[in-house]
């Protein structure tokens, strides 16, 4: 949430290319420095879904292999986990700063139509890119974006593997049935938490890197529908991700309604507060 403030996304689309920049922000002046932390904001996406790839790794061993799950506890497998999820989330950064990092002559390349659609250089703006044909075809930008689809789609296949052992797993395990109402309850709010973030987060990131591919087979602009889509769902994220939480476990659930429902009495309880304390 601190960096989608400090670092605001926008995309834009030009002839075959899709660029990820920002607007404006509070240190928008600070261009390289606004340019590094643009490419650790959308680095979070890949940092979330490996975080959530380390829950399903435990929810497997607590459930298939108890013997050893105590060892998730061992410090020196914290710390694993921990190197884990900072390696995955940082082979985006890697192919941001390596394949997509704007030098002077990518810059040159978009500046007039950037100074047409914002009347503004590249030059004082923070941005990385692809460019697909614009005017020639930069093979880096496409293995870029292909690498980090495969990177990412391997932590989703991994958690519906995982998932689906576990779920299977615990319809022959010999235990109670509130126990088992217990893990399915973990269970599925833990696919709400990879499905919201792969809708809101990684499914607008399918559509940047290769909506603009069809830009070469017809004649429209993707970014008008890139920009009406992908930025609203990527910052949304943030407010819809505690939601799912909060709805998915009983006991929050359970206590939102109550709270609710006391609100309700309470204002239905005193109708007249208002309305007498202003007449007194």
């Amino acid at each position: 949430m601190f960096l989608e403030i400090l670092v605001p996304v926008s995309t834009e689309s030009f002839q075959s290319s899709f660029i990820v920049f920002v607007a404006d922000s509070l240190i928008y002046k600070y261009r390289d420095l606004t340019q590094k932390l643009l490419a650790v904001r959308c680095s979070m996406i890949a940092f979330t879904l490996g975080l959530i790839s380390i829950h399903f790794i435990y929810r497997y061993f607590a459930i298939c292999r108890i013997h050893l799950a105590d060892s998730f506890f061992n410090p020196k497998y914290v710390v694993l986990m921990i190197l884990l999820v900072f390696l995955y989330g940082s082979t985006w950064l890697l192919i941001i700063s390596k394949w997509l990092w704007p030098d002077e002559e990518m810059r040159r390349k978009f500046d007039s139509d950037f100074m047409k659609k914002y009347n503004e250089s590249t030059k004082n703006i923070p941005f990385f890119a692809a460019n697909y044909e614009h005017p020639d075809i930069d093979k880096n930008g496409i293995f870029a974006m292909g690498l980090a689809t495969i990177i990412t789609m391997s932590s989703l296949v991994l958690d519906a593997f995982l998932a689906t052992k576990i779920h299977l797993a615990l319809k022959t395990l010999n235990l109670s049935e509130n126990v088992k109402k217990m893990h399915r309850n973990l269970l599925l709010t833990l696919i709400a938490q990879t499905i919201i973030p792969s809708i809101l987060t990684f499914l607008p990131c399918i559509i940047i890197w290769f909506v603009p591919f069809l830009d070469s087979l017809n004649d429209y602009d993707p970014s008008y529908y890139i920009n009406l889509i992908c930025v609203p769902m990527l910052c949304g994220y943030p407010i819809v991700d505690p939601l799912v939480i909060t709805f998915a476990l009983v006991d929050y659930r359970k206590a939102v309604f109550q709270k609710i429902r006391k609100i309700q009495s309470n204002s239905s309880t005193h109708p007249l507060t208002f309305m007498e304390t202003t007449l007194v």
